[in-house]
């Protein structure tokens, strides 16, 4: 993105920027007619009161389309200003501080981004603050970063809380006072000023539903990166097979939902020559690449494609060991616990054997009234935690779960400081 630098007075200076904000004042400009040609304008009011702030305003020789951006006086309020630039038929902003006063947030939080015709914000960052309060800051709607203050820049944490403020889909720019400017090169700032953000940022994805789509052969790859995941299911798999073999002379296994065969490898990998395995996928994409898995090894292993549900009791029951991935979520709809809940008549070794879902209320500005209606996967780039996570469900295998899809979850009101 590029960055800008806020002139004095529209006083020309030598440091190279991508575009440059005059700011101004009435008296600055005195009886001259001229227009101020640029798209953006830095006000500085002479007055002292709301009432005559709109008539300075209509006194300066801009543009009806050039932007006023006018840094918050202490003689007024936000939500006072906020209240008189919105009855303006100018395009407008607010210079606003960011501070550790909850109040202060709160107030913008309330009364900001009410609608077209409305000030945008341009986030003004003189001093650090702490992570929390940084959270919340980059959850408001702005359109630029401004840092005003030399002195900021000499803060160990400075490189932090400004790139996390530019760090956004929405793409504000980075404005510099003149002073600032000079104190770096411009290749540091044009570095700087680009948004470094994740792949995927403030995505709203639809989730999946590989219970009735089959999914394509890519996307489990992109399930197989998890490897922590995998390290720790293949822990679990050796110590069943392990603990079972000391009372079972053949362990029959059972493997649901494979994939492409992560879980079933480790499974041929750690079961014994003689023990018997199963798998069931119900994924037609998926069923060559297991065949080809299964003929590169020694152990015999029983495919079938179907759903494990229409498996015969007998058949049901028969099983040691029985191994899944389907964790699910609230939104990716792999019929969890529901699948696994036919076993709970049986006695088996179950991987997972529990499980939990949590529920954590957050702030964010991606979401809007309509994609608040419906579950997503997101990565958030820009959200803040309102209290801590709570759980909703609690998932025993083998056991007799609760089918209820309704859960009442207590959280607390308490602000986060």
């Amino acid at each position: 993105m590029p960055f800008g630098i806020v002139l004095n007075d529209c006083n020309p200076i030598a440091t190279n920027a991508n575009f440059y904000v005059p700011s101004i004042t009435s008296a600055s400009l005195g009886a001259s007619n001229t227009q101020i040609k640029a798209s953006h304008v830095i006000f500085r009011p002479v007055c002292s009161s709301l009432e005559g702030l709109p008539n300075e305003l209509s006194d300066l020789c801009l543009s009806p389309e050039t932007t006023v951006l006018i840094r918050l006086p202490n003689w007024t309020t936000f939500a006072g200003l906020y209240k008189t630039l919105s009855s303006l038929s100018r395009p407008t902003a607010i210079i606003v501080p960011i501070t550790q006063d909850l109040r202060h947030y709160a107030m913008l939080q309330d009364v900001h981004d009410s609608g077209p015709g409305t000030p945008t914000l341009v986030m003004e960052l003189h001093t650090t603050v702490s992570e929390i309060f940084l959270r919340r800051y980059k959850c408001l709607k702005y359109m630029a970063v401004y840092i005003s203050s030399p002195r900021v820049l000499k803060d160990d944490m400075f490189d932090h809380d400004a790139a996390s403020l530019l760090n956004k889909s929405s793409l504000p720019v980075l404005l510099l006072d003149h002073e600032v400017s000079s104190l770096k090169p411009y290749s540091y700032w044009s570095s700087f000023s680009k948004p470094k953000l994740l792949p995927f940022s403030d995505m709203l994805i639809d989730p999946l539903q590989p219970l009735s789509v089959d999914m394509e052969l890519d996307v489990y790859e992109t399930f197989e990166k998890d490897r922590t995941k995998y390290a720790q299911y293949e822990c679990a798999i050796e110590m069943a097979i392990s603990d079972l073999s000391q009372t079972r002379d053949v362990i029959n296994i059972l493997v649901i939902g494979p994939g492409r065969g992560p879980l079933l490898s480790m499974v041929m990998k750690l079961a014994r020559s003689f023990d018997t395995v199963v798998a069931i996928e119900k994924n037609p994409k998926c069923y060559s690449t297991l065949v080809k898995l299964c003929d590169d090894h020694h152990l015999d292993v029983e495919l079938v494609l179907g759903d494990v549900r229409c498996l015969p009791r007998s058949k049901l029951s028969s099983f040691h060991l029985i191994i899944s991935e389907l964790l699910g979520s609230f939104a990716c709809n792999e019929a969890a616990p529901e699948i696994l809940d036919i076993f709970q008549d049986y006695s088996p070794v179950m991987i997972p054997q529990e499980f939990r879902n949590y529920v954590q209320p957050i702030y964010t500005d991606v979401l809007t009234e309509e994609s608040s209606s419906r579950p997503y996967l997101a990565k958030l780039n820009s959200y803040f935690p309102v209290c801590e996570p709570v759980q909703v469900f609690e998932y025993l295998y083998p056991g007799h779960n609760n089918p209820s899809q309704h859960q009442i979850c207590p959280f607390c009101r308490e602000p986060r400081m």
